[in-house]
């Protein structure tokens, strides 16, 4: 009789075990990226909020936490992921953004601004340029970070965060001026650093801002960082 129970106890839990669809798991009816590292949160009717791997191959399903260690929060929901992922605080991940920056513009005692990786040979970009040179007047800074993107190399990159170093508002009237050949130096820890944080950062999007209260602006939105930070608290 012992065997008997046991025989069926194993058979109902095999039964339970085949009832669920693990074909449905494709169907989401909303999905997040969650990082550039290759997992996503998705919500169906079936199964509720569950996370899978970007490639579709694993779920991870049933009671668990998410928490943004980019912020301190926790996610319980998609729209909590989607406000998440537009704060970051500097300082608690570890990142010093004078470290990063290869020169601070603007009035230096503002307490509103932004950090911004950009690529400032780029002709596109020009207008963060213009708007750097106005930022004195708007009461804000601006940590100012070249970065390579497609057309620049790391080296012209670098001799322009050189120029940065020596004359900042030369360099940058240059820029604005169009030119593209500055003198060549030794490779900046600055560079390596800005590389590394906007990996982690800005999920393969290009310009890429964070203004003080840490809001982060990806791609176009980036662009309009002196706006953003024209309308935050002090």
């Amino acid at each position: 009789m012992k065997i008997t129970i046991h025989v069926l106890l194993f058979m109902l839990l095999a039964t339970g075990a085949h009832s669920e669809n693990l074909r449905s798991y494709i169907k989401s009816t909303d999905t997040e990226k969650m990082s550039n590292m290759g997992l996503d949160m998705h919500v169906s009717d079936a199964h509720g909020r569950y996370l899978m791997s970007s490639d579709s191959r694993y779920v991870i399903k049933g009671e668990f936490e998410i928490i943004d260690r980019f912020n301190g929060r926790r996610v319980n929901s998609m729209s909590e992921l989607r406000s998440s992922k537009q704060i970051v605080d500097l300082e608690l991940i570890g990142i010093d953004p004078l470290e990063l920056a290869a020169a601070t513009m603007g009035d230096p005692e503002a307490t509103r601004g932004s950090i911004v990786f950009f690529n400032p040979l780029s002709s596109s970009m020009k207008p963060i340029l213009k708007k750097i040179e106005r930022l004195q007047s708007n009461g804000q800074f601006v940590h100012l970070v070249p970065f390579p993107t497609k057309g620049s190399t790391m080296e012209e990159i670098n001799d322009v965060i050189c120029g940065f170093q020596r004359d900042p508002e030369a360099t940058l009237q240059s820029l604005i001026a169009g030119r593209k050949d500055f003198d060549h130096c030794e490779v900046q820890e600055k560079l390596l650093r800005s590389l590394l944080t906007a990996a982690l950062l800005a999920q393969g999007e290009m310009p890429m801002a964070i203004t003080s209260s840490g809001r982060l602006l990806l791609g176009k939105s980036a662009t309009q960082f002196d706006e953003v930070v024209a309308k935050e608290s002090p």
